[in-house]
């Protein structure tokens, strides 16, 4: 019983480490989807459930190395083919994302954050995560255009 306990305790102990509970982006499509009004504004920092100082947005997928270059420290969780979405809190990931390149893969479609294509990321601060959501639909897929 006393193992049982010990082991308990520390599963909810590394859970809490780094959250992954919550996919942003399907909250983020889930309230452009809910929104009715023609004007749609999504402020990133009222749909998550952790604290965060730093999003890095990645468009497109990048090798581990240019993520890891990118937010400055280890990713350990990297998954080859996907979009990271990383939050940092206090230079420690909080919460992380490996979303599906909605352009290439047979998805639904994917959220797209306005920024420069040439940037490999783009790196946001909780004030500055406030996005006008443009829906638009191609064939069957759904892109959700986070505009500023």
């Amino acid at each position: 019983m006393k193992h049982t306990l010990k082991y308990l305790l520390l599963a909810l102990i590394f859970a809490g480490c780094a959250s992954n509970n919550d996919n942003v982006e399907q909250l983020i499509e889930k309230k452009a989807d809910a929104c009715k009004a023609a004007d749609c504004t999504i402020k990133v920092a009222d749909i998550t459930s952790f604290k965060w100082d730093e999003m890095y947005a990645f468009n497109h997928p990048q090798p581990k190395q240019v993520i890891e270059k990118e937010i400055d420290m280890p990713y350990p969780d990297y998954q080859e083919g996907t979009r990271p979405l990383i939050f940092i809190y206090q230079n420690k990931i909080v919460h992380f994302e490996n979303n599906p390149d909605g352009l290439t893969k047979d998805t639904k479609g994917q959220i797209i954050y306005n920024y420069q294509f040439a940037l490999g990321c783009k790196l946001y601060k909780p004030q500055e995560a406030v996005f006008k959501v443009k829906v638009e639909k191609s064939g069957n897929k759904v892109f959700y255009n986070l505009l500023q």
